[in-house]
C-alpha cells in the first residue's frame, strides 16, 4: 500500500512539473534543449514574447 502511495505522489509531481513548463514564457529568444521534438519546439516558440523595450518601440 505504501509503494502505491509513493508511486502516486511521484506521478503527481511529474504531471505538475509538466504543467508548469507549459505556462512558461520566453522573453526575446528561445533556446531549444537537445532532443526536443518538433511539436515541443512549436509549443515553446508559441510562448515567445517581446521585451518591454521591444514592445515600447
Amino acid at each position: 500500500m505504501r509503494i502505491c502511495y509513493i508511486i502516486w505522489c511521484f506521478l503527481c509531481v511529474i504531471s505538475l512539473s509538466a504543467e508548469a513548463q507549459k505556462g512558461k514564457y520566453f522573453e526575446k529568444n528561445v533556446r531549444f534543449p537537445e532532443k526536443v521534438t518538433l511539436e515541443e519546439k512549436v509549443e515553446m516558440a508559441a510562448r515567445l514574447v517581446p521585451t518591454k523595450q521591444q514592445l515600447a518601440w
